[in-house]
């Protein structure tokens, strides 16, 4: 269970981000620490000594000799299998906050298309006329702004409680 997780975790970055080229180095890590001896995980090796003892000697090659090639085979399918569960995950984690995302925007979309509903073409013009005004407020306060005139709108309609967006 720990060559899986160790594995595992070599291949994703602190935000989560798969790094595929990861993936052989962190195998070797691990079968040379799970079936020789030799402590190649260690703190005091850098990546380029590990990765010098991996790529450049027979030594991953003497030790899948070895191993039981259904263990071997078991080991790499519960890996793989582990990291495209962790792949699948992070994308789901993204379409859920992509969803929560596009949902906020259809609230705003809603709540201006009933403001815009209830103004009139003499409003509408003079909204338009501001957007300059507009570009530079926080969509709290245009959407606020554009209720307050739709809420004047109710009572006594005026192409004036347009302008007061612009305030």
């Amino acid at each position: 269970m720990s060559f899986i997780s160790n594995v595992v975790e070599c291949c994703f970055d602190d935000d989560g981000e798969y790094i595929a080229h990861a993936k052989s180095l962190a195998i070797g890590v691990e079968l040379i620490d799970k079936y020789t001896d030799l402590w190649i995980s260690d703190e005091d090796l850098t990546l380029e000594d590990k990765s010098l003892i991996i790529y450049n000697t027979d030594i991953i090659e003497l030790i899948k000799d070895s191993v039981n090639k259904f263990q071997y085979t078991e080991l790499m399918n519960a890996v793989n299998s582990q990291i495209e569960y962790r792949i699948k995950s992070s994308i789901s984690a993204n379409e859920n906050k992509l969803n929560a995302i596009i949902s906020e925007f259809e609230n705003i979309f809603n709540q201006i298309k009933s403001v815009v509903n209830g103004m009139s073409a003499d409003d509408i013009s003079i909204l338009f006329k501001n957007l300059k005004t507009i570009e530079n407020m926080t969509e709290d306060d245009v959407v606020n702004s554009l209720i307050k005139v739709y809420e004047g709108n109710k009572t006594e309609p005026s192409s004036e409680s347009v302008e007061s967006i612009t305030e």
